[in-house]
């Protein structure tokens, strides 16, 4: 089974017509009929490839599967970024990076200030300390200038880093424990069983 058909297998009917819908711009694209006949045959690719052939003679299919992956991994994205605070965070990283490099700086200090909200109510550590550097680099440009806001702004990256090494601790000793568990479940099977 290849990519596009495992992300189709994946989509409910809802996503789908979102795709359908939405992803094309009402065009009729090489990668729309792929879309098409990948919906309608799933896995049978002989199929598909003679199918696509007779729809787009000068198609590549090769070339329409990555453009069709491509389609179908961003409307995925649209689908469900709003849904998801780590990619509302993420966003807004991208919205201050973009204003940064127009010096549009009030607008950078109320989405900086949005984004720092919403990574710590979400334990966002590496979101909370990429934030944190843009703010002290707007110290440093003399963009903000409170001495207080700074040194706030720097015990907090502080405590944040630690609080991400500790989360990463926690999450690699976890790591070991699962694999600690997982051997002792394979020596109780048959097939663990039979290595010793």
């Amino acid at each position: 089974m290849g990519f596009i058909e495992n992300i189709l297998k994946s989509l409910t009917k809802e996503e789908l017509r979102f795709v359908e819908k939405n992803a094309f711009e009402g065009k009729d694209s090489q990668a729309k009929k792929l879309f098409d006949l990948s919906v309608k045959f799933g896995e049978e690719e002989e199929k598909i490839a003679v199918r696509f052939k007779k729809a787009a003679p000068n198609g590549n299919i090769a070339i329409v599967r990555n453009q069709l992956s491509q389609i179908l991994l961003d409307s995925a994205y649209q689908i469900h970024a709003n849904e998801n605070q780590w990619a509302e965070v993420n966003k807004l990283i991208l919205q201050i990076d973009f204003f940064i490099k127009k010096s549009s700086f009030e607008v950078v200090k109320k989405l900086l200030k949005k984004a720092l909200l919403l990574a710590a109510e979400n334990e966002f550590f590496t979101q909370q300390i990429d934030l944190l550097e843009i703010m002290i680099q707007l110290f440093q440009s003399r963009v903000l200038v409170d001495k207080e806001e700074r040194e706030n702004a720097i015990q907090l990256l502080q405590t944040t880093w630690a609080k991400k090494q500790n989360h990463i601790g926690y999450q690699l000793l976890l790591s070991e424990q699962m694999e600690l568990l997982n051997q002792n479940f394979t020596i109780r099977t048959p097939e663990g069983l039979a290595k010793f």
